[in-house]
């Protein structure tokens, strides 16, 4: 008796891929290090606390040393064509490569003339900073002149009540500076102005400033 060899319809196929059971994926979870491998933390050393409650010796020695640069303020009076804001004045005097951080006060001391009050330790660098742009410096200007009064109820008045005028107008212009000044800048400016016969002791006291200022009769303030 002949094998008849099975027909191609009833043989048998392996298994494809896609009908194999899928296997569960690999998990994506670390293994947690080991704990030979884990870094330690180095331990942090204490600072030595600085001691700030007593100065320095040098901060000591510093006392007894003269100063390094003259003391004391200084007014520079500049012609201006027309009044601007402070702040847009400020500006400008920036891109002119001043450093306005150094002047103390500004304000309009007469008619097209502005004026800088200044340590006087600064005032070479000012002089020159405004000489490079040919801005003269009118040294001769007196902020207590008889002539910048020109109110016309005033014209009458003798000399000597003019200039007490001018002394008043000139604190009026100078005091909203002042309420900005920590005591002991305030005090400083204050009585340079008192001494310099520019402002009067009785008319600052009238002032309502948030500083109460301190008179001294010398000419070295014990705090500056």
């Amino acid at each position: 008796m002949t094998n008849i060899p099975p027909s191609p319809s009833r043989r048998t196929t392996s298994p494809t891929v896609s009908s194999l059971p899928h296997s569960p994926p690999p998990s994506s979870s670390k293994r947690p290090p080991s704990p030979n491998n884990a870094s330690i933390p180095l331990p942090k050393i204490a600072k030595p606390k600085r001691d700030n409650s007593q100065p320095s010796l040098a901060a000591i020695a510093r006392q007894f040393s003269s100063p390094a640069k003259p003391t004391g303020f200084k007014p520079i009076h500049v012609p201006i064509r027309h009044r601007l804001p402070l702040q847009q004045l400020r500006s400008n005097l920036r891109r002119l490569h001043i450093n306005t951080r150094r002047i103390l006060v500004i304000h309009y001391s007469d008619r097209n003339l502005v004026s800088f009050l200044i340590h006087i330790g600064y005032e070479t660098e000012l002089r020159l900073q405004l000489s490079k742009f040919n801005i003269t410096v009118r040294d001769d200007f007196d902020p207590l002149d008889p002539s910048i009064i020109r109110d016309p109820t005033l014209v009458n008045e003798p000399i000597d009540h003019k200039v007490q005028h001018a002394r008043k107008a000139f604190l009026h212009r100078i005091c909203v500076a002042f309420r900005r000044f920590r005591t002991p800048v305030y005090n400083a400016v204050a009585n340079f102005f008192v001494q310099s016969g520019l402002i009067d002791l009785d008319d600052l006291a009238l002032y309502d400033l948030a500083p109460p200022y301190k008179y001294c009769t010398g000419h070295i303030l014990d705090h500056v």
